[in-house]
């Protein structure tokens, strides 16, 4: 296989890890769905604080967006790609 540059071998992985994506080969097989219920009380009052402040253009989507890149930069396995699959 060529090199990709931005793309390095992840070690170490468990024997599971190695074999799902022989086992889950397209996307459907492979997603994990669930259904749940949170309450979004403390987001509210955060938004309207900040937009109270001047954030005038503050929006749960800068919620989510900021705690997705706090998710990724903490737990960045969370964030892989499988290359062919």
């Amino acid at each position: 296989m060529a090199k990709v540059k931005d793309m390095r071998k992840v070690k170490g992985l468990s024997p599971m890890s190695v074999l799902t994506p022989y086992i889950m080969t397209n996307r459907i097989g492979s997603m994990n769905l669930m259904r749940d219920t949170i309450s979004v009380a403390k987001i509210d009052k955060y938004v309207k604080e900040k937009q109270a402040e001047g954030m005038t253009n503050m929006s749960y989507m800068h919620v989510l967006l900021a705690a997705y890149v706090r998710l990724i930069s903490q737990r960045p396995q969370l964030n892989r790609f499988i290359r062919g699959h």
